[in-house]
């Protein structure tokens, strides 16, 4: 390339000071940028030189002259022009460059914030860079780009790792981590390893500053790991300690938060009646306080979404299906990606087991279509089993069986135990349509097993009652005579947990034997 240049008499100084910039960079900015009093490269003849690089095949035109950019053919044309800097001149270029930005460009740095904080960062200005990443890393989660936040996330710790050890410091770190936590969630699941392993540095991070709200923040979503991973009781006290930790007057969210914990929980163990008062609370204190751009997770949408499972199983079937239509409305009303996934996933649960394959199937296409592109591993694997279940229903048995394995995999895949009886069932129910009632019977052996060591009692009822039934269409596990105790269990487990909705299913089970 130096040879080309020299060959066309093109200014070996103006090759570096555009690859300084990047890959592409625009006519406004270079000028602006070549004009700077403390840039080390200004040229009298900017556009000749231009014209000259062109004429090279250096660089591309793109665009009017209004918006004028130049793209560099090669990224190796462009690595070897800023190679060829010494480096003290590569810091004041950067620099000027990001002063120029700064003071001339606010849209691009608003837009492209990650811009700003390289040339700050190669300029040396390690402060004012690490705060520019994290901008990035926040505008990138505001707009659901979650693995460019993570990126910029990841970039700005491996940064600042290599700066000394002050209380600034470690403050920055913890916001940070319980953003990259967060973004972690949407991409990788609650239960993901990497989600833990986050909140146990925040943690550290939080205690050790004395932050009251990071450290609620930390301990919530340990919690929710502890959740996840089918260890209730340790999560459980998370989320009594937390509560109690928030005093007389608390933060509204961080109650909210606490709040939501303990229904989801509850409800998970089978307290369905009590997880919906609480989940009621929350969505009225949720109502005073509004959505938060920045979460990844929504309260009001997840208390809806459960609370409409859970009025399902109540009894209320009508109120459940108007609490998933209103999820629905909530979450696209937000706009927010990771919540649409949800709730679309949720509402093609309210279909189901309603028996409405049609609707059901629609919803769960608009939650998978979300997820993929928003990269929601934990809502895509939920929506892939229920949109599997539907699709056995309205006929296409070994297609809907391959989907709900495949969700079935991707939910387990990310650490998660929680929710593995129901999906268990929804398979077990596909093999039973396709007339192999042992290998149901077989996947539902493995459910029981869960339930009895993790204690997610929520779906007990209807797990039984599923034994029961495909029971008394195998022709290995002793017909009527074995099917009752599963059948009469069901009825009883409901009874007690007052799950209405499924009382009345193991009912119709017995009755029909």
């Amino acid at each position: 390339m130096q040879q080309q240049s020299c060959a066309l008499q093109v200014p070996q100084e103006q090759v570096p000071q555009t690859g300084a910039i990047g890959r592409a960079f625009s006519l406004a900015l270079l000028v602006a940028v070549n004009a700077h009093a403390e840039s080390p490269i200004q040229l009298a003849q900017l556009d000749t030189e231009l014209q000259r690089l062109v004429q090279a095949g250096l660089i591309e035109p793109q665009g009017s002259d209004e918006h004028r950019l130049y793209v560099f053919k090669h990224a190796l044309v462009r690595d070897a022009a800023y190679q060829s800097l010494l480096e003290r001149d590569r810091r004041r270029l950067h620099a000027s460059i990001a002063t120029v930005m700064r003071a001339q460009f606010p849209a691009l740095v608003a837009q492209q914030p990650e811009l700003l904080a390289q040339h700050l960062e190669w300029a040396g200005q390690i402060a004012e860079a690490l705060a520019a990443w994290e901008r990035a890393a926040r505008f990138a989660a505001q707009r659901s780009a979650h693995d460019e936040a993570i990126a910029h996330l990841q970039h700005a710790l491996a940064l600042l790792a290599r700066q000394d050890a002050h209380a600034e410091r470690d403050r920055m770190e913890l916001r940070l981590q319980l953003l990259l936590a967060s973004r972690f969630i949407a991409t990788q699941g609650y239960g993901a390893d990497r989600v833990e392993a986050v909140y146990n540095r925040a943690l550290v991070l939080a205690q050790a500053l004395g932050d009251a709200g990071s450290l609620t923040k930390a301990r919530l979503g340990l919690e929710g790991w502890h959740f996840m991973r089918g260890n209730f009781a340790q999560a459980h006290a998370i989320a009594r300690d937390v509560a109690a930790s928030l005093g007389p007057t608390p933060e509204p969210l961080a109650q909210i938060q606490s709040t939501w914990a303990l229904a989801n929980i509850i409800f998970h163990q089978g307290e369905v009646t009590q997880a919906v008062l609480l989940m009621d609370q929350c969505l009225a204190a949720y109502q005073r306080l509004g959505h938060r751009p920045g979460a990844v997770q929504d309260p009001g949408v997840m208390c809806l979404c459960y609370s409409s499972w859970a009025l399902w199983e109540l009894g209320a079937a009508d109120q459940a299906l108007q609490r998933a239509r209103r999820v629905v409305d909530l979450a696209e009303g937000l706009n927010h990606p990771f919540s649409i996934g949800e709730a679309h996933g949720f509402l093609a649960v309210a279909h189901y087991f309603r028996g409405e394959t049609e609707p059901g199937l629609r919803a769960a296409k608009r939650a998978i279509e979300v997820c993929e592109a928003g990269g929601f591993a934990v809502w895509l694997a939920h929506a892939k089993v229920v949109h599997g279940r539907l699709v056995a229903q309205a006929g296409d048995i070994e297609a809907g069986l391959e989907e709900m394995r495949q969700g079935d995999a991707m939910w387990a895949a990310t650490g998660a135990v929680v929710t593995r009886p129901f999906y268990t069932v929804l398979r077990a129910e596909g093999l039973a349509l396709a007339g192999r009632p042992d290998e149901a019977l077989a996947l539902l052996d493995e459910a029981w097993a869960l339930v009895q060591r993790f204690g997610e009692r929520y779906y007990e009822p209807e797990l039984r009652r599923c034994i029961g039934e495909l029971t008394l269409r195998s022709s290995q596990r002793g017909g009527a005579a074995a099917a009752e105790p599963w059948l009469q269990g069901a009825l009883d487990s409901a009874r007690a947990i007052g799950l209405r909705g499924l009382a009345l299913r193991a009912a119709c089970s017995l009755g029909r034997l």
